[in-house]
């Protein structure tokens, strides 16, 4: 190999090294930033603490764009795919309440 194909090798070589290290650090810098909680009173929030501030969990229960019967009826079926007794007892009356067919939930429930 010529000096000028060596020369050019090891441009190559370092450019990548540079890249690298540059592309890892700005990744690294990325995922930092993706992992943090926000601070509120000087305390970052917990897991809990975060969800129950945004509020996500009731919107999907209780103002599903499917409606209360037909989020209840999935939630049965879930119970019942996955053996949850207690969960299907909470939630079997909860289904009651809003109004799903009793003949509907005891074909979920065989």
């Amino acid at each position: 190999m010529s000096l000028k194909g060596k020369y050019a090798l090891f441009r190559a070589f370092c450019f990548v090294l540079v890249l690298s290290s540059v592309q890892a650090a700005a990744s690294a810098q990325e995922i930092k930033s993706r992992n943090r909680l926000p601070v509120i009173a000087g305390q970052p929030l917990t897991g809990a603490a975060a969800i129950r501030l945004h509020g996500s969990q009731g919107n999907v229960r209780f103002q599903s764009s499917v409606g209360r019967d037909l989020t209840e009826l999935a939630i049965l079926t879930t119970a019942r795919e996955h053996d949850q007794p207690y969960e299907w007892s909470l939630h079997e009356m909860e289904a009651i309440a809003v109004g799903l067919d009793p003949a509907v939930i005891d074909v979920v429930r065989h």
